[in-house]
């Protein structure tokens, strides 16, 4: 497998996003305007109380737990054991290709709830540095913790491929674009400091064949600090494209080429079967819409250094995706998924993961 995700924590996050997956499963249920006024798990904002309240269910019993939305919203497997975590990170890392090249080339931590919030997130850190494999992190960009502070931020860099940040928060978060600035001042002080030296990227062509239990990212090998300096992540955006946000894609694009992102993953909303039709007429994008952006991010909004990639680019929707079923042209045929408890999926479309195909297996 080339890449492995873990579903470290896919019930802790620290926002609440209407689009989350999750949070629509959640809505399928929950009538709102029941919820006592200090549920905060419950009543999470009055757009949700809206969507909630339109899918024409009730839910009697939503004001008698303090947790009933949290619980709904949840998948309920709990956050993943760290022995499950290194376990599965170790089978795959064995792996290699005919040459004797390892296969694994990344680790993705949990693409549901925020990563960050894992309570073994260092020892996974840690894990696979000691193995030479970086992490791919997708964060809402609040950077909880520790996680904020300049140094913490470096150790990120050093130790990711690429740090994307979900542009979604910030419709929930305040300080997201002063935390995505901040973490592209601290990218490019380290790049800075980079040793780029053809020796050294010559030495450490492959990562592979001179490190294969040595932790680059501390350059214990002589012969790896090159490559330790040189693997700076990129810094990503992360956009779910919805009708709400549209119009402001080319402040976005202005904004992200002047401070320097490295690269725009545009994803299409995605609506889970069972998502509210309120929820669908809020948020939803026609395929006209999508193909003038698609037009228009390819010509004028086209930037040399600011890459534009996603689904969006995609020749097949994620809509059109057989539920369970092997899809010859799936990018996502070489990765696996690892959820809490342990068990594998090979299917990356979330009305499996999620919806009635999801609520009806687990």
């Amino acid at each position: 497998m080339r890449r492995v995700t873990l579903l470290t924590n896919p019930d802790v996050c620290n926002l609440r996003c209407p689009l989350c997956f999750l949070n629509q499963r959640a809505l399928l249920h929950c009538d709102a305007s029941n919820a006592r006024d200090d549920n905060r798990d419950c009543v999470l904002d009055s757009e949700n109380a809206r969507l909630a309240n339109s899918n024409g269910e009730r839910f009697s019993d939503c004001n008698k737990e303090r947790n009933c939305n949290k619980e709904r919203r949840a998948l309920g497997m709990g956050e993943m054991p760290f022995e499950i975590a290194r376990a599965a990170i170790e089978k795959y890392a064995a792996e290699r290709d005919v040459s004797g090249k390892r296969l694994l080339r990344e680790v993705i931590p949990s693409t549901m709830g925020e990563p960050l919030l894992y309570s073994r997130f260092d020892e996974l850190l840690e894990l696979c540095e000691s193995l030479g494999i970086p992490l791919n992190l997708t964060t809402n960009g609040t950077f909880p913790g520790k996680w904020v502070r300049e140094e913490c931020l470096a150790k990120l860099l050093c130790a990711c491929s690429d740090i994307k940040v979900s542009y979604l928060a910030s419709e929930q978060f305040g300080g997201w674009k002063a935390n995505v600035e901040k973490l592209v001042r601290v990218r490019d002080k380290l790049r800075g400091n980079a040793d780029y030296s053809e020796a050294a990227d010559a030495d450490c062509a492959d990562v592979d064949a001179c490190c294969t239990k040595v932790d680059c990212a501390r350059a214990v090998n002589a012969k790896c600090a090159g490559i330790a300096k040189s693997r700076i992540a990129t810094v990503s955006l992360q956009v779910t494209l919805h009708k709400k946000n549209l119009q402001k894609v080319p402040e976005l694009v202005e904004w992200a080429s002047a401070i320097g992102i490295d690269r725009i993953k545009w994803n299409p909303v995605v609506f889970l079967s069972i998502a509210p039709r309120e929820l669908r007429e809020m948020y939803g994008i026609d395929s006209t819409q999508l193909q003038n952006l698609r037009d228009e991010l390819q010509t004028e909004l086209r930037s040399q250094k600011l890459k534009h990639e996603g689904s969006l680019f995609f020749d097949r929707s994620a809509g059109l995706c057989p539920v369970g079923g092997k899809c010859g042209a799936c990018p996502f045929a070489d990765e696996v998924w690892v959820w809490p408890d342990g068990h594998e999926d090979h299917c990356p479309n979330p009305e499996r993961r999620f919806g009635a195909y999801g609520l009806r297996t687990f």
